[in-house]
């Protein structure tokens, strides 16, 4: 779906442990990443520059913007409010980016698919098709001579797992050096990919480095249920000003504590209590055992940009709306309430 700025791609990454033929295309060598740079430079603009969403085109005015770091996560980062009610233009958007002294970016990239931990990305169907012999032979390479292992034996499993890794994320690696090449941001929406996973990896490797956006509604059910995602909330648009160049260059950040992130501290999930972000279970983000893992409490933490959509408290005579805090998506990790896609 095409956006304001040139256009948006989405990238089945994630899904990729469906078909051994999606795999092995995602391996990419070098004429393929200058071909892939060349790809991403061809611009794709929308015949509406309008985004859906309010009756009223907002005006930066209308939004507010928080500088802040997240203790233990790389970087600065911004944070801009956006009232839910209002409709986002071009030009808006452009002066976004100019009061981020930012460049327009010339494409989104968003990951469509699963959020399979990227230690367990094969599955039995993808390890008995034909395209995935290779992947399974180099794994059975590894082994010492003379040993032989079942294809569904654990060890051997583990081992296709880790070889497969390497692989994806050396592909989602040139990937990120292609998008960086050509101006190009990644859109996390509310619901997690492999591909932020992957790309990840590659960003503290320092092999590449991507401007990540990340976009939500602020008041998203799944934030609202969480005490620690609602005081994070509160304390980033408390802090907020109206936004400008000048108020952003001048902002001093914000630190937000990162008890969301930790399991010592956060047991509201088992699995990510015992493990931390090393291992999980489910693989999408709508299945029940989800409920509580941090991937479902905030917007990707990793990000440069949240975009936050929020719904205002309507006082008769109050100077300056505030956010509703007893508002909240109908669902949780609600696409279709935010204003964006």
């Amino acid at each position: 779906m095409p956006w304001p700025f040139q256009g948006q791609r989405r990238l089945p990454f994630g899904c990729c442990a469906s078909g051994g033929a999606r795999v092995t295309s995602c391996l990419l060598n070098t004429a393929e990443l200058e071909h892939l740079s060349a790809k991403l430079k061809e611009n794709v603009r929308s015949p509406d520059s309008r985004l859906s969403g309010g009756v009223r085109e907002a005006t930066c005015a209308d939004l507010r913007y928080t500088k802040f770091t997240i203790d233990g996560f790389q970087g600065q980062k911004h944070a801009v409010f956006v009232p839910d009610s209002l409709t986002l233009t071009e030009p808006i958007l452009r002066q976004i980016c100019t009061a981020l002294d930012k460049e327009v970016p010339s494409l989104l990239l968003r990951g469509m698919g699963s959020v399979t931990h990227c230690s367990k990305m094969s599955t039995p169907q993808l390890r008995k098709s034909p395209g995935f012999k290779p992947l399974l032979s180099e794994a059975k390479g590894s082994l010492p001579s003379g040993e032989s292992m079942r294809d569904n034996d654990k060890r051997l499993v583990d081992i296709v797992n880790r070889v497969l890794e390497k692989k994806i994320a050396s592909a989602v690696g040139l990937l990120g050096c292609a998008a960086a090449r050509t101006n190009v941001w990644t859109l996390t929406l509310p619901q997690v990919t492999s591909l932020e996973l992957f790309l990840q990896q590659s960003i503290e490797a320092g092999d590449v480095d991507v401007f990540r956006m990340a976009v939500a509604h602020m008041q998203d059910k799944a934030y609202m249920e969480s005490k620690f995602s609602k005081h994070l909330f509160k304390e980033l648009y408390d802090n907020s000003q109206e936004m400008s160049p000048e108020g952003v260059s001048y902002f001093e950040p914000i630190l937000l504590q990162s008890d969301l992130w930790d399991p010592s501290v956060n047991d509201m999930h088992s699995e990510f209590a015992e493990h931390g972000m090393d291992h999980w279970s489910f693989d999408t983000i709508d299945q029940q055992i989800v409920t509580g893992h941090p991937l479902t409490l905030w917007p990707w933490p990793h990000a440069n940009l949240f975009l936050l959509f929020y719904h205002e408290e309507n006082i008769r005579g109050a100077i300056q709306p505030e956010a509703d805090w007893q508002f909240q998506t109908t669902k949780r990790l609600d696409h279709d309430s935010i204003p964006f896609v």
